[in-house]
């Protein structure tokens, strides 16, 4: 046992000792080398330099891998691709709408989405100079939802067409989101030719998705790639980081041949207005309108309602009449845009209404009684009697329109009969 433990103690001594000696360098010799051939010429020609085949010293830091930095991952791309666009990006602005597009394949031609000019008449294109030019379009393709513009003049310079790139990559937007709302005071020079970053979420034979926010306003615009081309145009936001574009290669083709000329379509329209009208009596009532326009913008409006209200005839309140009027009129109408969403509608026609007055007074009765002869008790009872008649009025109609679905107007009406002068006023909500 006890010479186990000496043989024990032994070893760890050796390795304790071996430890130093192991780290021990012997001097470097201060002879010259022998003559003789030198290594290098010794060494077979397939034989590998000693130094290239060792492993490093464990000490050594070893060089960091060599990579290539692309444009994409560099913090500036964006700006400097958007520094290159969106000069080429244009407000789109129709009497109904407002979008955006980009200039494409010569200096006067603008791609756009086909809903924002879907009514074809009075389209104003505008650069960043502020610079404006009255559009016309010149093809449509409704399934792609796009159109293409010519204005007379150089709009700016036109940008690249080219396929969306796959899925993962990166993809700007450029445009006018919320532009039909105008822009003042503090957010004076916002929501124009404004960016927006993302990647392609997804590819399709004929659209893509990507993840860039976009909202209303933004349709029409061009979706670029990391070199400056455009890929793609705006025509949908499904959700929040959920846009659709249509890929740019589908402009090519549209508006070569003049039937491709597209001269717009008529618009329809539906609402319900509550209407105060006031001539000798004020009444208060419901009223209903169709309408269509055309894209010259003149249009015909078909109107009707019914209003009621009950006026006192004298000082006397025990005296009254009760008036209810039921319509229907025609108006000529034509329209005039003040701004993407806001126009300003002027009618002219006339309403053919039937007319009934119920009027009321109390009386006293006597029940066979001569009051002129003898006392008597009298008793009140009211006696009514309705009076109906036909009136034709000529009408003269101011409309404010507010994003399609408010309406304010005022009514000029005019009875060439009786000679007498009415008022209407409506607010409407349209569908």
């Amino acid at each position: 046992m006890s010479s186990l433990l000496i043989r024990t103690w032994v070893v760890h001594a050796c390795v304790l000792c071996a430890g130093p000696l192991a780290l021990a360098q012997p001097e470097p010799s201060t002879e010259p080398p022998a003559e003789g051939p030198s290594t290098e010429e010794a060494a077979p020609a397939n034989v590998v330099a000693a130094e290239s085949t060792t492993d490093p010293p464990a000490n050594s830091v070893a060089p960091p891998p060599t990579t290539t930095t692309s444009a994409v991952t560099t913090p500036s791309w964006a700006s400097e691709v958007y520094q290159r666009v969106h000069a080429s990006v244009v407000r789109v602005a129709s009497p109904r709408s407002a979008g955006s597009g980009f200039v494409f394949q010569a200096r006067n031609r603008i791609a756009t989405a086909f809903h924002v000019v879907a009514h074809g008449r009075r389209i104003r294109v505008t650069n960043q100079a502020g610079t404006r030019w009255d559009a016309r379009i010149i093809g449509v393709d409704r399934d792609a939802d796009l159109a293409i513009l010519e204005v007379d003049g150089d709009v700016g310079e036109p940008l690249t067409l080219a396929d969306p790139p796959e899925v993962g990559r990166p993809v700007l937007a450029v445009g006018h989101p919320l532009m039909h709302r105008p822009p003042s005071g503090e957010r004076e020079g916002l929501l124009g030719w404004s960016l927006s970053r993302g990647v392609v979420s997804a590819v399709g034979p004929r659209r893509f998705q990507f993840d860039a926010n976009v909202n209303p306003g933004n349709s029409g615009g061009p979706v670029v790639d990391s070199e400056g081309r455009a890929v793609g145009v705006v025509v949908e936001r499904e959700a929040a980081g959920i846009g659709i574009a249509t890929r740019s290669r589908r402009l090519e083709g549209i508006g070569s041949e003049p039937a491709d000329e597209y001269r717009g379509r008529i618009q329809f329209s539906f609402g319900i207005d509550l209407e105060l009208q006031m001539d000798e009596a004020s009444m208060i009532g419901a009223a209903a309108h169709i309408g269509l326009t055309s894209p010259s913008g003149l249009g015909l409006e078909l109107r009707g309602g019914v209003v009621s209200g009950a006026q006192n005839v004298d000082d006397d309140t025990a005296y009254g009449r009760h008036r209810s009027r039921g319509y229907a009129g025609l108006l000529g109408t034509y329209a005039v845009q003040l701004y993407p969403g806001i126009q300003l509608e002027f009618g002219l026609g006339a309403r053919v209404s039937r007319q009934q007055d119920t009027i009321s007074a109390l009386e006293l009765a006597f029940d066979g009684c001569d009051p002129t002869t003898m006392a008597c008790e009298a008793n009140t009872i009211v006696n009514r009697h309705t009076e109906s008649s036909w009136l034709v009025q000529l009408e003269g109609r101011v409309i404010l329109r507010l994003a399609d679905h408010l309406s304010l107007g005022y009514s000029l009406l005019y009875d060439p009969v009786n000679r007498n002068v009415g008022h209407a006023l409506t607010f409407g909500i349209g569908f």
